[in-house]
């Protein structure tokens, strides 16, 4: 029994995670693009073109030549992920509490930044509806939740000619944590590590234009599943390496009990002009190499464009509109979202974010995503 539940969980997490390689080794593994863009809220309310920001609050992880301020400060975001469906499966409804946290300071002419930010999170419960699939092929998979998080910890340093030129460093360190369950029943568990660096650069060639780039490359991250003892006491060790006939026909294969998850590199090219006064309008290019990550996943250009408004000398509103163009082409999971956004200076030292974003507006095909975030930044300037 607990070898066929085995294997049925290894056929759904292979649909789940990655669909596309069915001649690899199904162990190996990439994350989905949609569970990792909701960090930031002052960068994706003006559509997620953040890549030629000054004063990104979110610089270490978008483009560490983003200085955040220029003395000390903190900034901390926690958000709310409304209710979704991913393939049949309830997803989302969760609160991220801390989303990040960051504290920054001066040495010098170098800003120093280090932190914390749950940079992954993707979590589903249910039982999956795959018109592809027998029956069989699902059986006895009601109740099945899983629950795949990635935590990074981070630390920056950036330099900068004010308003002029800035190049910025992280180095940071990626902690994956998942578990699976069954009906209320710890399946599996595991966790593993993985650097991961980020380059930037801000270059100001005229007065009120801005081009900024950024470089990331995150490390692959491995683990040994971990199993209950008292089920793996009912089964020999040899057996579990043993994969029962494939109701749906595809060529799968257990080569290890060792999960290895892969990320994409990335890189961005983007600008941020001042149209007038109290208007700043931002368009990036998110170019992401998945073929690295996985044999037969597409690379994709993620499109991102956004404007800001400064009504008041304290106050700001944005909107924008980006793409998340899956590499995966097994299911049609391509999104786009709009965005809004507010930014409140409610005293010389504190400043309020608050952000939502919503793809229901464009289309009622699953996934359907709104979330909805707020920030806290104090800088003793």
């Amino acid at each position: 029994m607990f070898k066929q539940i085995l294997h049925n969980l290894i056929l759904l997490s292979t649909f789940i995670m990655l669909p596309s390689t069915w001649a690899q080794d199904i162990n190996t593994r990439t994350i989905l693009p949609f569970a990792s863009t909701r960090l930031g809220l002052e960068a994706w309310s003006m559509g997620g073109a953040y890549v030629a920001s000054w004063n990104n609050p979110m610089a270490p992880l978008h483009n560490p030549a983003g200085a955040i301020a220029d003395g000390p400060g903190v900034y901390f975001e926690a958000g709310r992920a409304f209710s979704s469906k991913y393939i049949g499966f309830d997803s989302d409804n969760q609160f991220t509490l801390p989303g990040y946290v960051s504290f920054s300071t001066n040495v010098g002419k170098l800003n120093l930044s280090l932190g914390y930010a749950k940079s992954y999170d993707f979590r589903i419960e249910g039982t999956p509806d795959f018109p592809e699939l027998p029956p069989e092929a699902t059986e006895g998979l009601a109740g099945f939740k899983l629950r795949t998080t990635i935590e990074t910890f981070f630390s920056t340093v950036s330099h900068s000619v004010p308003n002029k030129l800035a190049v910025g460093f992280t180095l940071a360190l990626n902690h994956l944590n998942e578990s699976g369950e069954l009906q209320g029943e710890v399946l599996s568990k595991g966790s593993g590590f993985g650097p991961q660096v980020s380059l930037g650069m801000l270059y100001t060639p005229v007065e009120k234009l801005t081009l900024g780039t950024s470089f990331h490359y995150a490390h692959k991250i491995q683990y040994d599943p971990e199993f209950p003892s008292s089920e793996l006491e009912e089964v020999e060790p040899e057996e579990l390496e043993e994969v029962e006939p494939d109701p749906t026909g595809l060529p799968f294969a257990v080569a290890s009990n060792q999960i290895t998850t892969k990320l994409p590199w990335s890189i961005q090219f983007g600008l941020n002009y001042e149209a007038i006064s109290f208007l700043n309008l931002y368009a990036m290019l998110d170019y992401q190499k998945w073929s690295s990550a996985a044999v037969n996943q597409e690379d994709e250009i993620q499109v991102h464009f956004g404007a800001k408004f400064h009504p008041a000398a304290r106050f700001s509103f944005a909107t924008g509109f980006f793409t998340i163009n899956s590499s995966e082409k097994f299911y049609d999971l391509n999104q786009k979202f709009l965005t809004f956004g507010v930014q409140l200076q409610a005293h010389k030292t504190i400043g309020l974010y608050m952000t939502l974003l919503d793809s229901h507006l464009f289309s009622d095909k699953e996934p359907k995503q709104t979330y909805l975030g707020i920030g806290l930044q104090y800088s003793r300037k």
